[in-house]
Formats: structure tokens, C-alpha cells, sequence
């Protein structure tokens, strides 16, 4: 994959691997990333890999 292109920069990493947030207050994930956490509202979202594999 040395020629993809992401749909929107800052979704994907190199390997390739989705970037989404993690809320520090509940600790729960979201994907994209947001400004704040769907499930508590805190502002407090960093961002994440998220795993390779499905749920």
C-alpha cells in the first residue's frame, strides 16, 4: 500500500490503523474523533489507535 490516500487526512496511520479519540473521563472510544465524548461530554478526548480488528 506505498501509494494510498486516506479519505481525510488524520484518519489513518502508515500501517494503516484508525485514528479515533479516547475519553479520559469515561474512557470509552469514538470514531472519528470528536471535540467531545458522545457518552459523558467531557472535553477531555485524545486520540487513539483503534484496533485492527472488528468487535
Amino acid at each position: 500500500m506505498a501509494d494510498a490516500v486516506a479519505v481525510h487526512e488524520g484518519l489513518f496511520t502508515t500501517e494503516p490503523r484508525l485514528i479515533g479519540g479516547r475519553c479520559a473521563a469515561c474512557g470509552r472510544h469514538q470514531f472519528p474523533r470528536g471535540p467531545l465524548c458522545p457518552y459523558c461530554g467531557s472535553e477531555d478526548v485524545g486520540e487513539a489507535l483503534l484496533s485492527p480488528r472488528g468487535t
